[in-house]
């Protein structure tokens, strides 16, 4: 008997926010969907940041977390039971779907930014899906459904990336390559996030300058620096971690960008070594509003990773082996597994705001006048929704040569 296949596909991209007000069912699902949030987005980071071949990162954890836990679905007995702890689920399990569910209900109230949030599954309309499957998806994720014949799988694969494109604004292309369909494909499973988003306060059109940044290597490099003087913005030095964190809100202050940004030029490593989920979540609280001079660089970057292997490391071995993972939820032969996850990512920072958001900044302190905030070297950078503390994206930008001449993955 053939084995199945199922793709899963992760997709990120900028997206808009919309208005407040949290709805998660009780105040306990939203706190451990939060505490989830946090650590599975830092891990991922952590990880991810090894396998960057140049250094800067963009990604998102919510996207991947997301896809994975539609997964997780359908998993039953050791294959689920493998997901929780890489998923950071531990507090969650089965709940997670309810509180995916009662995101997706805060972040489509949004007039400010765009910010959408699309899922796809695209079952083989020869096999037998699990009918609850369907619908719990389409219940907890919001997915629509769209039968594919996999049998002309080239056309399946341009039908898929094409859709992928349209929902993040043709930043995200071509993410299924040649070959990665066939005719044993059950399923393909789609995550696409886009973010689009204004800031507060606009950086000056005028006051972007060539300026000077510093590598991790030690090397200079000149960058298209943007200027604005804020009369006051979320800001803190932390004396343990060594690093100055500025909060850049989003109009409308439902989304911002987090900055952190290491005291010393190279120090960003040392940074990152030391960051724990509550340390993250410390760092973006309690920020006084303070009179604040910003120089930040404009900046693109583009990420892309095939995560089979990651989760392999991370213990969640049968997923991905055939005839051990135990998909029954999705397809009751047992015959099915996960035979790759794609995940790709895009961010454009500029003047206006942010598409596809994430940034990192450098403050420095001087009491009694406008402090100055310089990202003149290596920094991490977040996307939040202040509404639900929700982490969208997270990043580094390390090197502006890398970035900024690397237009396609």
């Amino acid at each position: 008997m053939k084995e199945h296949v199922v793709w899963l596909l992760l997709v990120t991209a900028p997206l808009l926010s919309e208005s407040n007000s949290k709805i998660f069912r009780d105040d306990i699902l939203h706190r451990d969907f939060q505490n989830s949030n946090m650590e599975f987005t830092l891990e991922i980071y952590k990880r991810l940041t090894k396998m960057s071949t140049d250094g800067n990162l963009f990604c998102s954890p919510f996207s991947i977390s997301a896809a994975m836990s539609m997964v997780y679905l359908g998993a039953r007995e050791q294959t689920a039971a493998q997901m929780v702890s890489p998923l950071s689920i531990q507090s969650l399990g089965q709940r997670v779907h309810e509180a995916y569910e009662d995101y997706l209900k805060v972040m489509a109230k949004n007039e400010n930014v765009t910010l959408r949030i699309a899922n796809r599954l695209y079952p083989n309309s020869k096999a037998e899906i699990v009918p609850s499957f369907i619908e719990l998806c389409a219940k907890h994720y919001q997915t629509d459904i769209k039968s594919t014949d996999y049998e002309h799988f080239e056309t399946a694969r341009k039908e898929i990336n094409e859709w992928v494109s349209q929902q993040t604004a043709e930043k995200i292309k071509d993410v299924l390559p040649q070959g990665s369909l066939n005719p044993l494909t059950i399923m393909v499973l789609v995550n696409a996030i886009y973010f689009k988003g204004d800031w507060e306060t606009q950086f000056d059109d005028n006051g972007t300058r060539d300026m000077t940044f510093h590598t991790l290597k030690g090397q200079h490099r000149t960058v298209k620096m943007m200027f604005k003087k804020e009369r006051k913005l979320p800001l803190k030095h932390d004396d343990e971690l060594k690093c100055e964190v500025l909060e850049l809100p989003y109009k409308g202050k439902s989304l911002s960008m987090v900055i952190i940004l290491p005291d010393d030029k190279d120090g960003l490593s040392a940074l990152e070594e030391k960051l724990t989920p509550s340390k993250l979540h410390s760092l973006m609280k309690d920020m006084p509003p303070t009179k604040v001079v910003v120089f930040l660089p404009k900046f693109k970057v583009k990420s892309g990773f095939e995560l089979s292997t990651l989760f392999e490391q991370m213990g969640m071995t049968d997923l991905f082996e055939e005839l051990k993972a135990d998909l029954s939820g999705i397809d009751e032969s047992r015959m099915t597994f996960v035979s790759a996850i794609f995940h790709q990512a895009f961010v454009d920072v500029n003047e206006q705001g942010t598409e596809a958001a994430a940034v990192t900044l450098a403050v420095a302190v001087i009491v009694s006048v406008p402090l100055q905030f310089k990202a003149d070297h290596p920094f991490m950078f977040v996307i939040r929704d202040n509404r639900s503390d929700t982490i969208l994206f997270i990043g580094r930008f390390v090197d502006v040569v890398s970035s900024q001449e690397k237009d396609e993955l």
